[in-house]
């Protein structure tokens, strides 16, 4: 990664120019979970043919299931998608002995299409989690509390397929499957992480990728915590927009730009993917 300066907002017209790979979240990038931002899409259909797009996820679900979500927003650049689902599933189809409870099993069945994995609806009698789960902003915030006194008294391992904490889904902000597992963390819980900022899930993406030069990479995302770190951890520069998550931190908080990035430190920062 190089040693440049964060560059407060940053032109993208210029950033473009300087990578051929561009790695690109998607809720608070592309779209806010419901509506797509149509500045960001046609800043990435203006990607020259040579130049590769691919979207990595923390989605807890198959990356199949996103692409025909993306063609309706309008998207005529080439593209790839890899979720935390998908390496979910890769880690999951590797594990044929431990019986798995599954924390969020009543909303994403998705994850588990087309894979024989030991599955137990109690949590007595499991060997291990598998954590999906996902709240609405209005929810009960202690829904879950229960489930993880069993899971820590149980000593449980987790597998966590969304690190994200929180993402928008419209105008509202849910908590999502990385909330819980901080939850779990702060209780001295055994948690893995699947997804960003975990390299593991940029090594995953490597794989397709056998002469790829980091210094010829960008991560784009809106979460400094997933995307950007993520990004240092890999050693390729990042750009964080401010149409997600961190900026609503920073507003929330009454922060400056300069408070909200002292210690995660993307290489540029745009106010919307495409200024």
């Amino acid at each position: 990664m190089g040693e440049k300066a964060v560059k407060s907002m940053s032109h993208w017209s210029t950033i473009k120019t300087q990578y051929d790979i561009f790695f690109v979240d998607l809720v608070g990038v592309i779209y806010d979970g419901i509506t797509a931002f149509p500045q960001a899409i046609q800043a990435l259909n203006q990607l020259e043919p040579h130049q590769k797009l691919i979207f990595i996820s923390n989605n807890p679900r198959p990356s199949d299931l996103s692409v025909q979500k993306l063609k309706t927003f309008g998207f005529t650049h080439d593209f790839t998608i890899v979720t935390s689902g998908d390496y979910a599933r890769a880690q999951l189809s590797l594990d044929q002995e431990a019986i798995y409870y599954h924390w969020g099993a009543e909303r994403n069945t998705d994850i588990l299409d087309g894979i024989s994995l030991k599955l137990t609806d109690d949590i007595n009698r499991a060997d291990k989690v598998l954590l999906t789960a996902f709240m609405e902003e209005n929810d009960d915030p202690t829904k879950f509390d229960s489930l993880i006194d069993q899971i820590i008294s149980n000593h449980l391992p987790v597998f966590c397929a969304n690190p994200d904490r929180y993402a928008f889904n419209g105008s509202e902000l849910r908590k999502c499957a990385g909330y819980f597992a901080d939850k779990l963390l702060h209780r001295g819980g055994d948690v893995t992480f699947w997804g960003k900022p975990n390299i593991t899930l940029y090594e995953f993406v490597e794989q397709s990728l056998p002469h790829l030069k980091k210094s010829r990479c960008l991560m784009i995302g809106d979460t400094l915590e997933t995307d950007i770190i993520g990004a240092a951890q890999f050693e390729i520069d990042s750009l964080l927009v401010l149409s997600g998550v961190s900026e609503a931190w920073r507003q929330s908080q009454s922060l400056t730009l300069e408070q909200l990035t002292e210690e995660i430190k993307p290489t540029y920062i745009c106010q919307h993917l495409g200024d």
